[in-house]
């Protein structure tokens, strides 16, 4: 008898940590492959482990099915939350290098976004891009004060916009990124025309800036929009 075929709970309560190899695998019901078998799981079942005995694992579906396989013969899965983890990993080092810098706690919400380390981070980055065409600090100064406006508004303004940010999760992610990337160079290289000519760091100074906001909108990612 096969196992039947489960699927993941609408509400995503249910993390499956493992899955049925290629090939299938029988299951139990009491850890001892002398007992008697429950059902046969097909390949790539998925399922957790809520418990261990020796080499045994107890596991369960999303729709609460449970039986005993053998440990060794199940396939780990890559947890959902590895990605998140990698990013986190990555501010987590940035914060080490530039001092472990955090907002006061004493600063409004909407502050503690504004001036984060994301917003101060693009802002100083943008700041530095225009020194190449401009070889100017004051430029490249008053750049990084817009930048920070820009950014740091928008993040100030996140739970305003959740509205926008809910209808785009609703465009499949790669055509958002690849709208991310796409239209903030189009846009760079639309201002760098024959009109262009004595007023290449003004152009410049906006590439930056709408394109940025541009990458922002598009490729910020979905988990941060709830």
């Amino acid at each position: 008898m096969s196992a039947p075929r489960t699927e993941r709970s609408p509400l995503g309560a249910f993390s499956p940590t493992h899955a049925a190899p290629a090939g299938g695998m029988p299951a139990w019901e009491t850890p001892d492959s002398a007992g008697t078998t429950t059902a046969s799981l097909d390949a790539d079942v998925r399922f957790r482990v809520t418990e261990r005995r020796g080499d045994w694992a107890r596991i369960e579906c999303s729709n609460g099915w449970s039986a005993w396989v053998e440990g060794r013969r199940m396939v780990a899965l890559a947890s959902p939350t590895d990605a998140t983890r990698s990013r986190e990993s990555i501010r987590d080092r940035l914060s080490t290098w530039l001092g472990s810098w955090q907002p006061p706690a004493s600063w409004p919400p909407w502050l503690s976004r504004a001036i984060g380390l994301g917003p101060l981070l693009g802002s100083g980055f943008a700041g530095a891009l225009l020194y190449i065409p401009s070889h100017s600090v004051g430029q490249s100064f008053t750049t990084s004060f817009l930048m920070l406006g820009v950014i740091g508004g928008l993040r100030a303004l996140d739970p305003t916009l959740k509205p926008v940010w809910a209808q785009l999760d609703r465009i499949p992610r790669r055509i958002r990124m690849a709208a991310g990337v796409l239209l903030p160079i189009w846009y760079s290289i639309s201002q760098f025309g024959p009109s262009a000519a004595g007023h290449e760091v003004g152009r410049a100074q906006t590439a930056v800036l709408v394109s940025s906001a541009m990458a922002f909108v598009l490729l910020r990612p979905p988990e941060e929009h709830t």
